[in-house]
């Protein structure tokens, strides 16, 4: 049965239509255009995130003109437009697409135009500006996001769903939060990838080839690749090593991390890193020289910085949310905005123990850094200290201004050092400082005998600097004025025995001390004048 003529026409219009637009998209190609919910990586220097939106278009292509439109959520934002000029068989476009970080979404629409008719030929919506995140690590990074935490501008990059919103991914417990508190008080948006695997041991988190094809870094490293985001990452979370210790020898531990931060570093140019203390026996394992080998680390390698996990809620091995995860996610945040968002500095690290003398004979004198004002005691945490050496008990303690002194009874002759180890229970005793970020736990701290008896905070105002630390054969000391009195020096090893006594002529030229004829190791060298006291831990090679 023949069509109708006016159907007819119609047919032979759509498929000369139809055959038109093939043609017309088989010399027109984009090579470049971003995704519905895509991050741009933001630029510090300027606040906004660049896209290249590039394509080629043949001579045959029947178009005057390609042009690009930029809204802010409904209103117009602005518009590109390029003319197209041959000057070979081929054209090509390139129009760089630039937002501010905000919490605001941004649709991109790209079309073709001939003879004033513009016609759409791609858009991408929802497209945001923000800082992007990478988490690492074990069990403790892993879990679905709360409630509380749920943001329309907390994105993510899946190979299965591409960009979208977290919920498309497993972001963890205590990451959105640190995510969510950037959001809403920095109005920055966030990309957040998590690459967490629980229950491994820290090599099986090293890159494993120069291609970065293989492991859980070359899956992290691709996936970040994919989303176009893998050279603007902002910041590195990581926390890992429950599993190192059962097996993992301490000092292989610390070289691995080390190692890690130097591939990160090639990898993710630029990326700070952040990393959590894990807590002795937590998730059964034995050893506290992993807890400690972390501490160590955060001393020997610049720019890393470490957090600690006591103080929070868990449940032996992972953390409730509630006084848990978001305290520790609070905490992410406070640090990492103190460095990129011009949040305040105070008190945001977690107290670090300095030095540890005795006061008394019956009192061990524990001296923090990383602490204004003043600790603070919860309950009663002065079972999860440890004496070494010697039958003396610790009968409690009190905490004041930058130091903490723990009580003691009993035969203290033997005594070489003491431990922190905290505890993994609910039990809420803590050693805190004026935010409630618990204190880092350590390990075999030495005591020292007759050092710093009577002073009360020996780093305070103290107007001298030692160097180098590192040394064979001399250091040297300089003062701050021109002419100061006499200082006492001493060097003292690590047992606290008296190594060297002397007094120093300080002034603003350097004055050279000699330790030609001490052994190799490690010292610590205590200055004193009238109303300061300063103490220097040197390494002789």
């Amino acid at each position: 049965m023949p069509y109708p003529p006016a159907l007819a026409r119609i047919c032979c219009f759509l498929l000369f239509f139809s055959g038109a637009w093939l043609h017309a998209q088989q010399n027109f190609s984009l090579t470049r255009f971003p995704q519905d919910n895509q991050l741009l990586p933001r630029n510090v220097g300027t606040g906004k995130g660049v896209f290249f939106i590039e394509g080629w278009i043949l001579k045959a292509a029947p178009y005057d003109a390609v042009t690009v439109k930029i809204f802010r959520d409904t209103s117009f934002y602005s518009q590109q437009t390029s003319s197209i000029v041959f000057t070979s068989d081929t054209f090509k476009f390139r129009f760089p697409v630039e937002i501010p970080a905000e919490l605001k979404n941004y649709r991109l629409e790209l079309s073709t135009i001939k003879n004033g008719q513009a016609t759409l030929a791609r858009k991408a919506e929802r497209i945001v500006a923000g800082d992007v995140i990478l988490v690492n690590g074990q069990s403790n990074n892993i879990g679905s996001i709360e409630d509380p935490d749920q943001d329309d501008f907390l994105r993510s990059h899946t190979v299965q769903f591409g960009w979208n919103n977290i919920n498309y991914t497993q972001p963890g417990k205590w990451p959105p939060r640190l995510a969510k508190s950037i959001i809403r008080q920095n109005h920055i948006p966030v990309a957040l990838f998590n690459e967490s695997v629980g229950g491994e041991t820290e090599d099986y988190y090293l890159k494993k080839n120069s291609s970065l094809t293989d492991g859980v870094y070359g899956d992290a490293y691709q996936r970040m690749a994919a989303a176009e985001v893998a050279q603007q990452v902002r910041a590195i979370f990581w926390w890992q090593g429950e599993s190192d210790g059962w097996v993992t020898n301490p000092d292989t531990f610390k070289l691995n991390f080390k190692q890690l931060v130097k591939d990160w570093a090639v990898d993710y140019p630029g990326a700070q890193v952040y990393y959590y203390q894990i807590r002795f026996r937590s998730c059964a394992q034995i050893r506290p020289e992993i807890m400690d080998e972390q501490r160590q680390a955060a001393k020997e390698i610049n720019g890393v910085e470490l957090m600690s996990v006591t103080a929070a809620e868990s449940n032996g091995c992972h953390f409730y949310y509630n006084n848990g995860y978001d305290s520790i996610g609070n905490r992410a945040y406070r640090l990492f905005a103190s460095k990129n968002y011009g949040g305040s500095s105070v008190n945001v690290r977690p107290p670090m123990i300095d030095s540890a003398w005795f006061g008394s004979k019956n009192e061990v004198v524990l001296h923090f850094k990383n602490l204004t004002g003043s600790l603070a005691v919860v309950g009663s945490p002065w079972s999860d200290f440890v004496l070494n050496g010697g039958k003396a008990q610790i009968t409690g303690g009190r905490a004041s201004g930058l130091t903490a002194s723990v009580f003691i009874s009993g035969d203290t002759s033997g005594l070489t050092s003491i431990s922190y180890l905290a505890h993994i229970d609910t039990s809420n005793n803590w050693l805190v400082n004026p935010l409630g970020v618990g204190a880092l736990t350590f390990l075999d701290v030495p005591i020292l005998r007759n050092v710093r008896t009577g002073v009360t905070d020996p780093t305070a105002n103290a107007p001298i600097r030692l160097y180098p630390t590192l040394t064979e054969d001399f250091f040297e000391v300089v003062g701050t004025n021109e002419s100061m009195e006499p200082a006492d020096l001493k060097i003292f090893d690590l047992a606290g025995r008296l190594m060297s006594a002397q007094k120093l002529e300080l002034g603003s030229e350097p004055r050279p001390v000699s330790i030609q004829n001490l052994p190799a190791g490690y010292y610590l060298v205590d200055l004193r004048g009238t109303g300061w006291r300063k103490a220097f831990k040197i390494t002789k090679l």
